[in-house]
Parts: C-alpha cells; sequence; structure tokens
C-alpha cells in the first residue's frame, strides 16, 4: 500500500506504475539479506556447539 501511496504521491498514475516493481526488488532484496543473515547466524551456532563437546 505505501507503494502507492508514494510514488502515486510523487509521480501520479505512472508512479503507481512504477512502485509495484521497484518496491517489489526491494523487498526481494532485503528478504535476501535477512535469510543470508539467518542462515549465517545458524552456521556459526553449529560451529560453537560442536567446538564446545
Amino acid at each position: 500500500m505505501a507503494r502507492f501511496l508514494l510514488f502515486g504521491g510523487l509521480f501520479g498514475f505512472v508512479g503507481m506504475i512504477i512502485g509495484v516493481p521497484v518496491f517489489a526488488v526491494i523487498y526481494d532484496i532485503i528478504r535476501k539479506l535477512v535469510n543470508k543473515g539467518v542462515a549465517w547466524h545458524e552456521m556459526r551456532e553449529i560451529v560453537t556447539v560442536s567446538e564446545s563437546k
């Protein structure tokens, strides 16, 4: 919804059309970064647990 308000307010109807793919790309990048961070922390936990045994 924010994509329509932000880009629609700035660029009108064309902004609404452009806003959807732009926010989809931003969402995808953030999702990938979060997943990579979670995987890194899980891997680090496994290494820490196996070293302490």
